[in-house]
Parts: C-alpha cells; structure tokens; sequence
C-alpha cells in the first residue's frame, strides 16, 4: 500500500497541473477520494500538537515547517486579537491548520467553530481533534453562505480549494456535488450557538455572500475578522468593502496593519488579505499592542460579552 500512496504523492507533487485536471473530474475525484481516504501522515507541529492531512490532497505539507510557515501574517493576527476564553469561528477550515492555532490561543475556556464542507479535509479535521483531546473544537460540515439552504460545491483543484457556487455563477470544474450552507446569523440567532469574538474567513471567493449571511453580528457582536479575497479569481470585491464599511468596520492591509500605522483602505483591490476592526470614534492606526489610541476601535469582546 506505501508503494501506491508513494506513486500517487509523487504525481500529486511533481505533476500537479496533471492531478489537478484529474481531481476536477467528479468521477476521478470520488474514486481517489475514496481509496485515500484512511491514507493519513501526522505532522507535529505548535510544539506538542499533532495534525492529520492526506498525503494526496495535501502534499504540499511534508514537515513542521511546510505548516508553521503557512498563512503567518493570519497566525501572527490571531496572537493579536485571540485571547484566552474567547469564541473564534474559522470559515473554509480545510484540515485545521489554523483551527488549531487558534484552539491553541483560546484555551480550554474558549471555542473554536471550524466550518468545512469537504470529506477529505473533514476526515483531517476529525483526526487531528481526536488526537489533540480538544474538545473546545467544533466540527461543522458545511459551507457558509448567505442562506442556510443546499448549494452546489464545487471541488475545483481538489480538497484544498473547492468553493460554493451560485445560480449565473459558471462553475471552474466538473466536479461538482450539493452541499448544506447555513449563514452565521441563523447559526448564532436561530441555532442559539455562542457569537463570535473573531471571524477568520477564506471561501475562495464567496466572501461576499458570508458576510451578507452574518450582518446582525456584525451589528450586535462586533467581532473582529481576518478575510483571505480572491479577486485573481475574477470575484467582486466591491461588495465585500460596501458591506463591512457600513457595518462600522476600518478595513485595513494585513501585512500593514501588522507593522503599525497603517492607513485605512478606500478599495479592495489587489488586496489578498485584511483585517477588519469595528470602528467608536476613529481609526486603529495599527495592532491593538501598538495602536497610539487603543480605544479608537473595539476589541473582540471576552467571555462575558463585554
């Protein structure tokens, strides 16, 4: 069995443009999914924590510094904004390398609700929390959107890149299934579950229709976010920067906004990632740390609510 996973990891590696247009079959994509399914490696990563990835779909990641070095402008955010006993919601999870940073950050006190609607990232997911003991960690399948419905996901690029797709939206691959979708308002209003302190999104695309699903949060919980955009993929950004401006949000460069005095978006593009922070009477001019006003923009609110 090592010798087939090594030959399908060497291909997934080596010719990735060749396994990406295989895995963007349906067909091609169920079976690979379904023979590698209980192919896993750990890696030990966050001095202690051990993660679960399929060595297929996520090779990418051959040792701890593949994984530590991934996202650090996000994780170097999250050790700004999470404190310990607060609620954190990671939206597009994928395997939990940020679900567990977070986790991590949070505590035994707080709860991390990681959203993934793929099988083979869930399976990940599952392993890695068992692992961990973590029970502060909350799997739910399924995607974010603007409506609690059914969707069509589509697994564009494999495991690590699917997305939602809406009707008059062309969708990039042939492998397509039907997913549940809830929006965070009705997770957190209807479903009664605990509000958010920090928001992480990164939906490859469909920002956009998470945030137009979660605006009485924004208006009631103030939560802080962290948002990955995807313009390179021909996505609208104005919507994105309309909706959180007149929520009350300062939208700010990540990169910048975490080397001090930033200055305050007017536009979104060309952008990869921000950070939004819910605006009292002014501007953040940087992280909470190095802020010369810490009370121009609010923080995410602790335990208590307040």
């Amino acid at each position: 069995m090592s010798f087939y996973r090594n030959c399908v990891s060497f291909f997934r590696n080596r010719r990735y443009r060749y396994f990406r247009r295989v895995v963007e079959n349906r067909v091609f994509y169920w079976i690979l999914s379904r023979l590698t399914l209980k192919w896993s490696e750990t890696i030990e990563i966050y001095s202690g924590y051990t993660l679960y990835l399929n060595p297929v779909f996520h090779g990418q990641f051959r040792e701890a510094a593949d994984v530590e070095g991934y996202e650090q402008d996000v994780k170097h955010a999250l050790t700004l904004l999470v404190d310990k006993g607060i609620c954190i919601y990671d939206v597009g999870a994928n395997i939990g390398i940020l679900t567990l940073f977070a986790a991590k950050l949070s505590g035994d006190a707080g709860r991390v609700y990681a959203f993934e609607p793929e099988a083979v990232n869930l399976a990940c997911l599952r392993k890695t929390r068992e692992r961990n003991h973590l029970a502060n960690i909350e799997i739910l399948e399924t995607c974010v959107t603007s409506l609690s419905d059914t969707v069509i996901f589509d697994r564009r690029g494999g495991a690590f890149s699917g997305r939602a797709v809406y009707p008059g939206t062309p969708p990039i691959s042939r492998n397509l299934c039907q997913k549940r979708s809830v929006s965070l308002d009705d997770f957190v209003f209807l479903h009664g579950n605990r509000p958010p302190n920090v928001v992480k999104i990164d939906v490859e695309g469909n920002e956009a229709a998470v945030l137009q699903g979660m605006t009485g949060i924004l208006r009631k919980y103030k939560p802080s976010l962290i948002c990955e955009l995807h313009s390179h993929l021909g996505d609208n950004l104005t919507p994105v920067y309309s909706l959180l401006t007149q929520c009350g949000y300062s939208l700010f460069r990540l990169s910048e906004w975490l080397q001090g005095g930033p200055k305050e978006l007017q536009s979104l593009g060309g952008i990869s990632h921000i950070v939004a922070l819910k605006k009292v009477d002014g501007v953040c001019q940087g992280p909470v740390e190095t802020a010369t006003d810490q009370s121009q923009c609010i923080r995410p609110l602790k335990e208590d609510g307040r």
